[in-house]
């Protein structure tokens, strides 16, 4: 009698890395969707950079929905941590080192991440206060530019991790491969918008960064979805 020779895409090893995968799904889902809300939408509608009394009517005109940008912003930056470490559980056989290199630089965007939205919690705290003197509008001022530098700096390393995440999909074959080359896009993506307005002072006006956009927000939101829906595969 022979023994059933068992796929290596079948049995308790396909069951256990489809489960991380869709964990890994409902974490990434959880970051597009508030940082959609955070990062997108909440700062066009609280921050102004030009008028901090203008922030400030804001944040009085609709504290409930400032104190969810608040929230968001923290949940959003909060769960790349067990994002990040379902991932390296996911990927570490296809490659170790790339994997630590994929956690570390997401890692270091955290604490960054959280100390701009602690930015976004002392405006709301000098909005409740009432007042609007000339020190509490330059602090108002103060503390936007703070939030903006604090997100700009953690956008370069919120690119970085792409590159060896998009390596360790394509190595894998986990998810599909086109999701991985669309990641490792994504990195080069975030870094040219990072250091493009450093290099060029006509970077902002121009399109580049819009394009340059788009492989990212279609690797992270499609890797997201193919997670959450279908989960992954062993790596072959």
């Amino acid at each position: 009698m022979t023994e059933h020779a068992v796929s290596p895409t079948e049995g308790p090893d396909l069951s256990r890395v489809k489960s991380t995968g869709h964990l890994a799904g409902v974490f990434y889902m959880i970051i597009v969707a508030t940082g959609i809300f955070s990062l997108a939408y909440a700062p066009g509608v609280f921050t102004n950079r030009d008028d901090p009394a203008a922030t400030l009517a804001a944040i009085e005109q609709q504290p409930q929905l400032y104190r969810f940008f608040i929230a968001s912003g923290f949940l959003c930056y909060a769960t790349f941590a067990p994002l990040v470490a379902t991932l390296y559980r996911l990927f570490e056989g296809s490659g170790r080192g790339i994997a630590l290199s994929m956690a570390l630089l997401a890692a270091v965007s955290v604490p960054m991440s959280i100390v701009g939205v602690s930015d976004l919690y002392a405006l709301l705290e000098i909005a409740i206060s009432g007042d609007r003197d000339a020190l509490a509008l330059a602090a108002t001022a103060d503390r936007v530019d703070a939030y903006y530098q604090a997100i700009r700096n953690s956008t370069l390393f919120w690119g970085l991790w792409l590159m060896p995440f998009g390596m360790l999909a394509w190595r894998s074959r986990s998810i599909p491969r086109v999701l991985g080359l669309f990641l490792m896009l994504g990195c080069v993506g975030y870094t040219m918008n990072f250091f493009g307005p450093i290099l060029w002072s006509g970077y902002i006006a121009s399109p580049i960064g819009e394009v340059v956009a788009i492989p990212q927000s279609i690797g992270e939101i499609g890797t997201a979805l193919w997670l959450l829906i279908m989960g992954a595969r062993p790596a072959r």
